[in-house]
């Protein structure tokens, strides 16, 4: 993703957040590679002009990935479809 936002002639930077202090997290880290690649992957291709940034957070009880874009967003009526 990080050479995707490069290729957009410096137009959209890339952050990653500092992640040094998480709790260990039981997953399947292939499938939550992929889920998190394609998020980041559309958040860049969908942002001509602004910023991507990737972090993630301990909750209570959990830890919760965040992708933040200046991009035009998901429209409304596709929110909760996507997001299922």
């Amino acid at each position: 993703a990080r050479i995707q936002a490069a290729r957009k002639d410096g137009s959209v930077g890339f952050e990653v957040e500092d992640t040094a202090r998480l709790p260990f997290l039981h997953t399947d880290p292939e499938k939550l590679g992929t889920v998190l690649r394609h998020v980041v992957r559309n958040a860049v291709k969908f942002t001509d002009v602004g910023a991507v940034t990737v972090g993630v957070h301990e909750t209570d009880g959990g830890i919760e990935f965040v992708v933040r874009d200046s991009g035009p967003g998901v429209p409304a009526a596709l929110r909760e479809r996507i997001f299922e």
